[in-house]
């Protein structure tokens, strides 16, 4: 198991938090909770309420759309938009190998990001950029 200082390291290198301070990473970092699951398991499927911030951090996961792999992640958030836009679970995420992940719930997120407005500006920051791309 991690401790809060090796989350912190590990939420460091999630483009997702690239904006954010170390503080606000060890106030993340202490309500995460680590998750490890074998292959072939189905940590959330398409349509359903969105109610965990899911983010691999090793392994591998593969997001599938109407029973169709649509994307290989390794390392970050899965199903991102989902969660920040209070959505069903766009897709299906099921793990190829052997995964480990924090995981946090919506509500323990949303009591972060109101509590810490800098943080949240951070990940608004990073998700701005992000939809500019698409």
């Amino acid at each position: 198991m991690l401790n809060v200082i090796e989350k912190v390291l590990v939420l460091q290198d999630l483009d997702l938090f690239r904006f954010a301070y170390s503080e606000h990473l060890a106030l993340l970092a202490s309500i995460c909770r680590e998750t490890e699951v074998g292959n072939e398991i189905i940590l959330f499927r398409e349509g359903e309420d969105c109610k965990r911030f899911h983010l691999l951090i090793s392994g591998e996961v593969a997001l599938e759309t109407g029973g169709e792999v649509t994307e290989s992640v390794k390392q970050g958030g899965l199903d991102t938009w989902s969660f920040f836009s209070e959505s069903p679970y766009s897709c299906t995420a099921r793990a190829v190998t052997e995964c480990k992940l924090l995981t946090v719930s919506f509500e323990e997120m949303a009591d972060l990001l109101t509590a810490e407005p800098e943080f949240c500006w951070a990940v608004l920051k990073y998700l701005a950029r992000l939809g500019r791309e698409k």
